[in-house]
């Protein structure tokens, strides 16, 4: 109630419904409106925005072709090319249906659903099946929810996963079902895995439950580490360190300065540590009574090539936050298929 309008207003006397034939701009204590075509319903404060429709709340911003609100109920849907911006936490939400509930603090997005969190360095952009942000009773957004077959892309890491959580108080990304993350020529693989932001930059990543770190040399060779738990140390988002803690168990290359292999290392030992420099394996040191052995590659089988539960999944990493729309439509029954669409972002 209380709707200042500019536009050319028709109001039905008898229904008591105020229809915007027109562009119209409403505005209220609580509320500013834009459409260019639509009704508003006095008797049950019920308004439907149509054709560029646009509802502010001061905090959040909604636009879409059509916007649904309740005022009392603070209820709302939207449909078709919609877009949710969080001006607090810097956080778009787009898809093409919405479904907004002020009073329970949530809003989630459905068909082609897209998350942008923004920060001074980068963006990260999340594409799921279904997106879901709650915020609490004064409108700031707590938790971001992805589910399922969820792609994220940001220019120093990428992931896929079946169930993503984004912590925006804490800055913590949790992914379970099947998560794996690319950092730079790194693959990390686990059960779960947690990423830690500090100032808006990567900071820490554990690894729980058959933890898999792999580095590609060429199409055959690939540095392998795994263990039953990972923790990754990140500095300016590049990771310098990994501890590997129970069961450890590596498979790296040796090569001369020259670049010529000497032969490829096999150890076994209950704790391990990584260091990289420039993004690829450097030094590994191990404790908790170690056994190693020096391979002749040459010599070896295609099974003492690589450890156990070794996978290279670089199907799913996108490369561009327009390859998460591509690897999600190319996705059946859990593998990627280019056979719709060949048209990736190299």
């Amino acid at each position: 109630k209380d709707l200042g309008l500019e536009s050319g207003l028709v109001i039905d006397l008898n229904t008591e419904i105020a229809y915007f034939p027109s562009k119209t701009v409403g505005l209220s204590n609580e509320n500013y409106m834009y459409c260019e075509d639509g009704w508003y319903e006095t008797r049950t404060d019920i308004t439907m925005l149509k054709v560029n429709a646009y509802l502010n709340n001061k905090k959040q911003t909604i636009k879409g072709d059509s916007i649904y609100f309740e005022q009392k109920t603070k209820y709302g849907e939207a449909w078709s090319n919609v877009i949710l911006f969080d001006s607090i936490q810097n956080i778009i939400l787009s898809g093409n249906f919405c479904k907004l509930n002020n009073q329970e603090g949530y809003s989630f997005l459905t068909d082609k659903a897209l998350a942008e969190m923004i920060d001074q360095n980068d963006t990260l952009f999340l594409h799921a099946d279904t997106i879901k942000m709650t915020f609490d009773t004064a409108q700031t957004a707590r938790f971001i929810f992805a589910y399922h077959h969820c792609f994220f892309y940001r220019e120093d890491l990428q992931g896929y996963t079946d169930s993503l959580t984004y912590s925006v108080v804490d800055s913590i990304i949790f992914m379970n079902r099947n998560p794996v993350i690319w950092a730079e020529e790194n693959q990390l693989k686990a059960d779960t895995i947690t990423i830690f932001m500090k100032n808006q930059q990567f900071d820490k990543i554990l690894m729980n439950g058959f933890a898999f770190i792999s580095n590609k040399i060429d199409d055959v060779r690939f540095n392998q580490i795994k263990g039953k738990n990972m923790t990754g140390y990140l500095k300016n988002n590049d990771l310098y360190k990994i501890d590997v803690e129970g069961n450890a168990e590596s498979l790296y290359f040796i090569e001369e300065n020259n670049k010529q292999l000497i032969g490829v290392n096999k150890t076994e030992s209950s704790f391990m540590t990584l260091l990289l420099e420039n993004n690829n394996f450097s030094t590994i040191t191990v404790s908790g009574s170690p056994k190693a052995i020096m391979y002749p590659w040459d010599k070896m089988t295609l099974e003492e090539k690589i450890l156990k539960n070794f996978i290279w999944l670089s199907d799913f990493r996108p490369n561009s936050y327009q390859d998460l729309f591509i690897l999600h439509d190319n996705l059946v029954d859990g593998k990627i298929s280019f056979i719709k669409d060949k048209k990736r972002n190299k």
